[in-house]
């Protein structure tokens, strides 16, 4: 049974991240676990894929690209005759397997999601975290990413919390190493997520 670390009791706002915390995202070679079969299924090369999320996905995720236009792009570049509907449509439903040992620790009162991600997911994170959690944050509607100082600051600011220090009043858990700087200064980090695992 998963035990409830003390700073969960102390803070005002727990801030998840999505991918690689509440989502088992990535294998042990830091691939999508949800693409395994996509090249058998879709005939999408690893290449394709790799193309996909990055380059113009930057713009995506901050909300300043049409990830449809993006994905179609990336197609024709790879001479794939696959639509972008379809290929949304695969990944959504294949990019939902959650880390059911931190299920538990949410609440709606105080947990939340903060995450770089397109509105597209965004959304069906909301539909999968409904009655679970308090809100998303997604950097398509912030306008900037983690690990950038001004994704923490909006959160802060929305929620009407102070910024650092003091300590205990925001906990940002985050999986990835890039996104680690910003939130452990605002009372938090993947420290307190070993405690979970």
């Amino acid at each position: 049974m998963t035990q409830k670390h003390p700073l969960l009791f102390k803070s005002r706002a727990i801030i998840w991240d999505a991918d690689g915390v509440l989502f088992e995202t990535f294998d042990e070679d830091k691939d999508f676990i949800w693409s395994k079969t996509i090249k058998e299924d879709l005939h999408v090369s690893p290449e394709a894929l790799r193309d996909v999320f990055s380059g113009d996905w930057d713009a995506v995720l901050e909300g300043r690209g049409d990830p449809k236009q993006h994905i179609s792009s990336v197609f024709l570049k790879h001479g794939l005759s696959l639509s972008s509907e379809d290929f949304i449509s695969y990944w959504l439903a294949k990019d939902v397997r959650l880390n059911k040992s931190l299920l538990p620790l949410l609440d709606k009162k105080h947990s939340y999601i903060g995450t770089n991600q397109s509105l597209l997911r965004a959304l069906e994170i909301e539909r999968l975290f409904s009655g679970k959690i308090k809100k998303v944050y997604a950097s398509c509607r912030i306008g900037t990413q983690k690990p950038s100082a001004g994704f923490y600051a909006f959160i802060e600011k929305d929620l009407n919390l102070p910024p650092p220090p003091p300590p205990h009043k925001q906990l940002f858990c985050g999986g990835q190493p890039k996104n680690k700087g910003n939130p452990t200064k605002r009372g938090g980090g993947d420290n307190v997520l070993k405690k979970f695992r």
